[in-house]
């Protein structure tokens, strides 16, 4: 889902300040060049009627994995026509974003671009017809978080996310965001790494707000809590050669709450997490640690007993000797679905090494349903995450690596 605007080429000011009053504010100017590849998207932002829309904000999103990224981004012109380029030929998620509109996520966009390729791709965006508005606090002492990007998405009637509709926006210096959206059921997500880079913690799945619009009838009130990070999470991550993996996104959760905090390794693989008593699951992002031809890392378990503990872990990642891949399809009764590919099915693949949790995220092609593991060998247990549902429907198999 969205993050910041850094992979959009701009000119940008940053201010840097002191909760504490450390150190006076700081201010510098920052600028993001586009960077050319042999590839690229290009096209028209428009609304439902055909009318441009002028600014829009286009991204693509890496659609493997746990977490959707920007890999680049850019801003529709005054004619709504925009260029996108592609950094390596592979499948993408073509999104776009702009006041008061929803767009298709997921679902609807995926879009397959190969090495060379000039693709026109027209964007069509729905204006929305109900407000959504709140503002984001600091749990506890209930101060404002302002600069916050906040993302909306549809969801099934079990409040699952359905990969259908999004938009998104980011929270005023009063910590208040507001959007239209469309009749239909929405959840307010605030992405982890987000969070965890102010010291707070992105709520749990059971804790994120719902709500059911079909009515129409605006929501004003709608107020999204953050918890301070009060105690830390720290370690190094390495390979199995003991040379420091860095920018490998290491994500934590809290098994108790669901609550999630992430945050990026430095060069020399040291990377350090906010978090709250409970019990925790660290692990690297496995998409980041393939991109590094390592497919997945030991899963750390720690329990945080009161404030102010800190906890440091030693990770190891494995080297790839081995790749899982096939095709996901429908096994139902309607003919029209039975035998077709399950596009955009989040899979998770664990395994023990040397009595040590490895586990592995990765999604199905919108397109074909394929998907592709990279693995160490061994017995690896493959559950498709999209089908371990709030209403606790879920299917698993076992494959041999």
């Amino acid at each position: 889902m969205f993050g910041g605007i850094a992979n959009m080429p701009g000119e940008y000011v940053i201010r840097v300040s002191s909760p504490l009053g450390s150190f006076p504010p700081a201010t510098a100017r920052l600028t993001i060049e586009e960077v050319p590849t042999d590839q690229f998207f290009y096209g028209q932002v428009v609304d439902n009627q055909g009318t441009t829309i002028p600014g829009a904000f286009v991204a693509l999103l890496q659609p493997l994995g746990g977490y959707s990224e920007i890999l680049f981004a850019a801003r529709a012109d005054e004619t709504g026509n925009y260029r996108l380029y592609a950094p390596t030929p592979d499948e993408v998620d073509v999104v776009a974003v702009a006041p008061g509109f929803v767009g298709p996520f997921q679902m609807g966009n995926s879009q397959v671009i190969s090495d060379g390729d000039e693709l026109e791709y027209n964007i069509t965006l729905t204006p929305g017809t109900v407000n959504l508005a709140g503002q984001t606090l600091r749990y506890g002492s209930n101060e404002p978080i302002a600069g916050l990007p906040v993302t909306f998405l549809t969801t099934d009637e079990q409040g699952n996310v359905d990969g259908r509709l999004m938009t998104h926006t980011w929270t005023d210096a009063n910590g208040e965001f507001s959007v239209q959206v469309t009749p239909d059921r929405w959840i307010v997500v605030v992405k982890t790494y987000e969070a965890s880079s102010r010291n707070l913690i992105a709520p749990g799945d059971e804790a994120q707000l719902r709500f059911d619009l079909r009515d129409s009838i605006d929501v004003t009130d709608a107020v999204v809590y953050l918890k301070p990070g009060i105690s830390l999470i720290a370690g190094i991550l390495t390979g199995d050669d003991g040379i420091p993996l860095n920018q490998v996104q290491v994500v934590a959760v809290n098994r108790d709450t669901l609550e999630t905090t992430s945050g990026f390794t430095l060069p020399n693989g040291a990377f350090t997490l906010p978090a709250t008593p409970g019990f925790w699951e660290v692990s690297p992002y496995s998409f980041d640690l393939e991109v590094a031809w390592y497919p997945g890392a030991t899963t750390s378990f720690a329990r945080i007993t009161e404030p102010n503990q800190s906890l440091v872990l030693s990770k190891i990642a494995f080297e790839i000797n081995a790749i899982l891949d096939g095709t996901i399809t429908y096994e139902s009764n309607d003919p029209e679905k039975d035998g077709q590919p399950v596009g955009g099915l989040s899979l998770w693949a664990q395994n023990i090494v040397d009595g040590e949790l490895v586990s592995v995220f990765q999604r199905t092609y919108n397109f074909n349903g394929y998907y592709n593991l990279y693995l160490s060998e061994g017995d690896w247990l493959v559950i498709p995450l999209r089908l371990k549902r709030r209403d606790g429907n879920c299917f698993s198999k076992t494959y041999r690596g």
